[in-house]
């Protein structure tokens, strides 16, 4: 049943379940079986014999069922294999397993066929297993093939596969092998076995590997009858190219079966690759090559003879394919090793012309490195990697060519470029032994490398030699140029280059370039600065390089140039040179045309622009000069121009400045439209760039312009360079106040006007006074500001003068300013200056008579002077009226002249009492207490009773609250008298309660003192009932022990009050009977 639900079977090429049906319900069997023959009339013939195959195989009929499926195998062998491969696994076993028996020769297998009417020949049914599925052939034939091995019928093996091969259109490799076995053991020709493993090996190498190490008892015969085949010479009856192409390709499948084995075995590998290079396989051999060289770097200690070869031999066959490049990194590598043996290979293995080929393609190539990196004129790891593979090139060129003057002087240059300057000097020793001629080049050559190796006194000796030959040797001059480059003697360099250009500006140009690029960046450097220098020296007649007439300066200049150009076309800075040169020699349309053509091919050019611009200042085109300096400007910006001009000589930069200002002016002279200002502070910019930013007229103006734009930030930064070189320059710090004004910038605009009043007072006020009037008043305000926070830090940091100073100003632009005097005022008491500050305090009285802050600054000059009776006058109604003024005066005075102030206050005050002039008294008083800051008790008590006197009695509270607390911890007479005082200012305001408290307070610390003093005020008897309304209020609320406390009290000051001794037995009544009802 299970097997039954897991069938599937393949109709119409795709799976579905046939059916679901238990195996012993025949009569349901006959019934589906008739089903499916009435479906078969809708089937093909091969569908429906499959079907009924499926139908006996799952009722347990496996020889019906392989009926059946030999039957439809008749009529399309590729259906029914692919219809198989759908079964299960052990069923298609089963099913292969019997048609295997079949197909055997045995009379049980005929009769069989015979019976289940199978019409299949034995040849046919073996084609039927082999196109089964590859695994199940071990399981079926093979294993038959199997046991043919073991019962050592070696050649019936060797029928059967035939056979088998023979019908079977896919050619499966098992069989080959299994012939090819035995063979082997049949001793058959070793060709025949050869010829079935190479079969084999050509349709799956894999399977052939896995047969072989599963016959591990054979492998060994198996490869020595390879190796035999392998190792065998060419057969004298092979003389047609066909039948060496056979032999060739016989031995290389012989190898490559070995070397699928043996992977290390190197002859059989060398042999291989000669014979597939030998056949046109340059791929083939190429890898056998590589493995080979594999093997070789393998081992611990590789050989140099068979390496050399190895590579030789690929860099052949990479020669052969078109791959020039991998031939030569082979032949390369071969030559590192050995030079001379990878020579004598090269020449047993290349032929003449393909060396030569191969000489010509690395000589180019390598120059073509050198080249690049020459143009590059860098150093860095990249390029040197490219001048090293370049050397290593043209060692292999000398490896066969050894005197090759052309790549042994290419060699001195690599390793010059790399730094190796010995190993150059040491390449130019060999090409002067091997050459007797007299060759200067070479030893100029040779004194640059020593040069570059340190061996100066080698090198100079070489060049003495080639000036002894020839005084006059381009090379020799050029050698030694660069000797004084290294010694950084620039005059002498500039002779030599000089005097080699002189003679040939080409030639002089073709011995520079052989100096390294970097030496040769910082030559053309030198020169350049020669030239200026010569060029300097036209316009101050004097001598350089040798050279003292003018006319001979400048065509040396010329000469140089041409020299620069022929080393470094394009070098930036020679056209100018020459223009320069040209001018100087009076052709100013030649140095009109250079630099003309430089603008044109490079309008983004700015220097050759400005230099244009010069050069028609020169010619007195001003205007048309100027213009074309601002057109520059504005395209590149004041950065770039300003660089622009360092190569300008001093005088044209004058001549620059003194037009762009003229021109300027002028433009403001002829109109005020926005876009002439813009152009003017384009002027006057290029003004200040050709002075450094050092001319300030040109800053002036071009701030005035940015003003007028309303570019008020760029304007306060053109006044600030003008402060940068003129710092006592009043106006502009003026002028950029007022620009910080407009943009409310009040710290900088108070700090500017401020600096200019410290260096020209009446230069800036009249500066100040010619602003607009809002912009006055709001500067005049601000430095109002500045002044009083000044004067808040006294005397430090030198701020005060400045308030004096601002003080100063303000009165002298309008005395009548009552602040303006006031504020001088304070800065003079401050200063010291108080007889002045009397004077401007008084101005101030006039001025406005009501201000009491003049009484307080009088009272402090009065103090200052000593004068404590009129200060204290002074003072007085500030006391009451103005208690800040007070605090400012008394915050400037020490602790003894307010002592004194105090003094006289308390006296006056006594005075005043005496005259019951209470309210007079009182200003004194106050005046006492503030001068000691509240910390006198005595004044507080004094102030205390005043206030009590002109029934004052909250303020008066509050003094002796003070003193109670200042004396809380004395408990001495003065207390009392305090807490009575504050108890009777208490009863007059009514509060009772608390006045009660106080006069408790005053019995606990001494009671004969209280009494007596309460006699006076208010009296004992007043006193007393008003203890015994408090003592009645702690009855009602149930404090029987407070009660009776105060009634005593009371009765101390009237025992003959009956009230309070009612109240005080009622209370004591109380207490009595709360205590027996607790006991």
């Amino acid at each position: 049943m299970g097997e039954a639900l897991k069938d599937f079977t393949t109709i119409g090429g795709s799976h579905h379940p046939v059916f679901h049906m238990s195996v012993d319900g025949k009569e349901k069997t006959q019934q589906q079986t008739a089903h499916v023959q009435s479906k078969g009339l809708k089937m093909s013939q091969k569908e429906a014999l499959c079907v009924e195959g499926d139908i006996q195989r799952i009722n347990g009929n496996l020889p019906q069922a392989v009926s059946c499926y030999c039957r439809a195998y008749e009529e399309d062998p590729l259906y029914v294999i692919d219809h198989l491969k759908s079964l299960p696994q052990e069923s298609l076993e089963n099913v292969v397993e019997l048609v295997d028996f079949w197909g055997r020769s045995s009379a049980e297998a005929a009769e069989q066929r015979e019976e289940y009417g199978i019409l299949l020949t034995p040849e046919q049914l073996t084609s039927f297993i082999l196109a089964c599925p590859a695994s199940l052939i071990g399981s079926s034939s093979c294993a038959r093939i199997s046991q043919l091995f073991k019962e050592k019928k070696y050649q019936e093996v060797m029928e059967r596969c035939s056979a088998m091969l023979e019908h079977q259109p896919t050619k499966p490799v098992r069989l080959y092998l299994d012939r090819g076995l035995a063979a082997l053991l049949a001793r058959k020709r070793e060709r025949v076995v050869a010829a079935d493993f190479i079969k084999a090996c050509q349709e799956d190498e894999n399977e052939l590997k896995e047969y072989m190490l599963a016959q591990k008892q054979h492998l060994p015969r198996v490869l020595k009858v390879l190796h035999r085949c392998a190792s065998l010479d060419q057969p004298k009856r092979a003389t047609s190219t066909e039948d060496i192409n056979k032999w060739q390709s016989f031995v290389i499948d012989c190898g490559k079966i070995i070397l699928l084995f043996d992977p290390y075995d190197g002859k059989t590998m060398t042999r291989c690759a000669t014979l597939q290079a030998d056949l046109g396989d340059f791929t083939g051999a190429t890898k056998m090559w590589t493995n080979m060289l594999k093997l070789l770097r393998g081992q611990e200690t590789p050989s140099k003879g068979p390496m050399i070869e190895a590579l030789v031999a690929r860099a052949l066959c990479h020669f052969h394919m078109g791959k020039q490049d991998y031939a030569t990194t082979d032949l390369i590598a071969a030559v590192n090793i050995d030079a001379d043996v990878a020579k004598t290979e090269m020449l047993k293995n290349f032929a003449k012309e393909q060396l030569k080929e191969i000489v010509s393609y690395v000589v180019g190539l390598a120059r073509k490195m050198s080249i690049d990196v020459r143009k590059e004129s860098q150093t860095d790891a990249g390029n040197s990697d490219q001048v090293r593979a370049a050397l290593q090139l043209y060692k292999l060129v000398l490896a066969l060519q050894p005197n090759n003057r052309k790549v042994l002087h290419a060699c001195a240059e690599c390793h010059t470029f790399l730094g190796e300057h010995q190993e150059a000097a040491d390449i130019y020793d060999t090409m002067l032994q091997n050459d007797t001629r007299t060759d200067t080049s070479t030893l100029c050559s040779r004194a640059l490398s020593n040069l570059k190796a340190g061996h100066l006194d080698i090198a100079m000796s070489d060049l003495n030699i080639a000036f002894d030959r020839n005084p006059s040797s381009i090379d020799a001059l050029c050698a030694r140029a660069y000797f004084f480059q290294l010694k950084g003697q620039e005059d002498d360099l500039m002779k030599d280059v000089l005097k080699a250009s002189l003679a040939s500006v080409k030639d002089t140009a073709a011995s520079l370039k052989r100096i390294p690029v970097p030496e040769q960046t910082h030559l053309k450097e030198i020169v350049i600065k020669g030239c200026q220098r010569l060029l300097q020296a036209d316009r101050e007649n004097s001598d350089v390089a040798g050279l003292s007439v003018k006319r001979e300066r400048t065509e040396a200049v010329l000469r140089l140039t041409d020299l620069l150009q022929l080393l470094s076309p394009g070098t930036e800075g020679v056209h100018l040179l020459r223009a320069h040169a040209h001018m100087e020699l009076g052709n100013q349309q030649e140095a009109q045309r250079i630099l003309l053509d430089k603008v044109k091919s490079n309008p983004q050019d700015p220097v050759s622009s400005i230099h244009l611009a010069l050069l028609r200042l020169r010619l007195g085109k001003v205007q048309e000069a100027v213009q074309g300096c601002i057109t520059v400007l504005e395209t590149i910006g004041e950065s770039t121009f300003h660089a622009a001009l360092e190569d300008v000589p001093k005088e044209d930069r004058q001549l620059l400045l003194r037009s762009s200002q003229q021109y300027g002016f002028s433009l403001l002279q002829q109109c005020q439209d926005p876009a002439v200002i813009s152009t003017a502070i384009s002027a006057f910019t290029i003004a200040t760039l050709a002075s450094d930013m050092r001319d300030t007229t040109a800053l002036m103006a071009r701030a005035e312009c940015h003003a007028h734009l309303r570019s008020y930030q760029a304007a306060a930064q053109d006044y600030s360079r003008v402060l940068d070189v003129q710092t006592e320059c009043s106006t502009a710090l003026c002028a950029r106040g007022c620009m910080n004004i407009v943009m409310n910038k009040q710290k900088e605009a108070v700090e500017d006007f401020l600096a200019a009043l410290r260096k020209d007072l009446e230069a800036a006020r009249t500066q100040i006074l010619l602003l607009q009037q809002q912009m006055r008043l709001l500067l005049l305000y601000w430095l109002h500001l500045y002044a009083t926070d000044a004067m808040s830090h006294g005397q430090h940091g030198g701020r005060l003068e400045d308030a004096v100073l601002i003080g100063h100003l303000l009165i002298s632009i309008d005395a009548n300013v009552a602040a303006w005097q006031l504020l001088y005022a304070d800065a003079l008491i401050i200063q010291g200056d108080l007889d002045q500050a009397f004077v401007h305090l008084n101005r101030v009285l006039q001025l406005t008579p009501d201000d009491r802050s003049v009484l307080a600054r009088r009272g402090l000059i009065y103090v200052k002077k000593g004068n404590h009776q009129l200060a204290a006058s002074e003072l007085c109604p500030l006391a009451e009226l103005d208690s800040e003024g007070l605090e400012f005066v008394l915050k400037a005075l020490d602790n003894d002249q307010k002592e004194a102030l105090i003094k006289v206050s308390l006296k006056k005050a006594e005075v005043l009492t005496g005259l019951n002039d209470h309210e007079q008294a009182l200003c004194f008083l106050t005046l006492a207490v503030a001068a000691s800051q509240s910390s006198n008790a005595d004044i507080l008590r004094q102030r205390t009773k005043c206030l009590s006197r002109l029934q004052q009695y909250n303020q008066a509270l509050h003094d002796i609250n003070l003193v109670i607390r200042m004396n809380n911890a004395n408990k001495n007479a003065s207390q009392v008298s305090d807490y009575c005082w504050r108890g009777y200012i208490n009863l007059l305001r009514n509060k009772e309660h608390p006045a009660v408290v106080d006069y408790i307070h005053a019995f606990r610390t001494d009671r004969q003192k209280t009494v007596s003093l309460v006699t006076s005020r208010p009296g004992k008897s007043a006193l007393a009932q008003v203890f015994h309304r408090y003592a009645e209020h702690q009855y009602k609320k149930g404090k029987a022990e407070d009660t009776i406390a105060v009634c005593q009290l009371g009765l101390l000051l009237d025992g003959t009050n009956e009230n309070l001794r009612s109240l005080k037995m009622k209370a004591t009544r109380d207490q009595a009977h709360a205590q027996c009802t607790i006991l």
